[in-house]
């Protein structure tokens, strides 16, 4: 049986308190008695004050928090402007297997605008798609005639599952070779996430529907391709290369790994994974 969402929140929730150092558990723990005992004292105050009843006095405060609320908001999240109309999503196709010239078209557009030229080499790709070319999902709006978001999932030898969670190797390091062909998805004991985006062009409330409806639609492709029945289970990777990447791994309650780096650059970043079965991507 699937989990519902609330369970799955309180699961991250819980998962990401033990996470934290003890001092701030215990912060977080006394901290609704403080903020409870000064909003007392602010109301007693207020009300000897104003010489008004506690029910009026309570009310300004709502009202007052209310407004900083909507003003807050206003301030930190502006009304952004299109590049584009609205998406429809009703109208957006769902691509789940790629031919050359759609690869080549998602390699150099969208791959570009969210990872700029981080990548395995462009032959590298085209020979791992040839092999296997359902090894992700592409939201297509036929409007733009253009990919809006995309994801990938690669399955991976033993091999280089390992050395990938070991940090011996990174993702831009894998060649076909390292990519199952499509007949043996079903086999695969490792599969790493090594792209996930929406493009940009669009505003805020856009691009968080895309992220919810790519992780749906990637959730789907992967029950499709690596679970051919319940018994089966895996070991999910991906490299935290952004802010976002790390919230997107945890929040999938992939734990830290290792750490990696790369030629060009002296900063490091974070490999997750966890076991995933067949319970959890239903």
């Amino acid at each position: 049986m699937s989990e519902s969402r609330l369970t799955k929140w309180w699961l991250n929730s819980v998962d990401w308190y033990r996470r934290q150092p003890i001092a701030l558990k215990i912060l977080l723990l006394v901290m609704p008695l403080l903020i409870g005992k000064i909003v007392d004292q602010l109301l007693k105050w207020l009300g000897a004050a104003a010489s008004l009843p506690d029910w009026a006095v309570a009310a300004l405060v709502v009202a007052f928090l209310a407004v900083a609320a909507l003003a807050s908001r206003s301030l930190h999240h502006p009304e952004e402007t299109d590049c584009f109309p609205p998406l429809d999503f009703g109208d957006l196709e769902v691509h789940n297997s790629f031919s050359i010239e759609q690869l080549e078209r998602l390699r150099t557009g969208l791959h570009e605008e969210i990872y700029g030229g981080a990548a395995p080499l462009g032959d590298e790709i085209t020979r791992m798609y040839l092999a296997n070319p359902v090894m992700g999902v592409g939201l297509y709006d036929p409007a733009q005639r253009d990919y809006v978001a995309f994801a990938t999932a690669w399955p991976l030898t033993d091999a280089a599952g390992e050395k990938l969670i070991r940090g011996e190797i990174t993702e831009n390091d894998l060649v076909a070779a390292d990519i199952l062909p499509a007949e043996r998805n079903g086999k695969a004991n490792f599969v790493i996430v090594p792209a996930f985006g929406a493009t940009k062009r669009h505003g805020l409330r856009d691009r968080t529907a895309l992220g919810f409806k790519l992780s749906n639609e990637l959730r789907r492709a992967m029950r499709r391709n690596f679970f051919p029945n319940r018994r089966r289970a895996i070991t999910l990777i991906a490299t935290g290369f952004s802010e976002d990447g790390c919230k997107w791994c945890r929040g999938n309650q992939m734990q830290e790994r290792t750490r990696i780096r790369f030629v060009d650059s002296p900063k490091s970043y974070p490999v997750f994974s966890r076991r995933l079965t067949w319970d959890d991507i239903d």
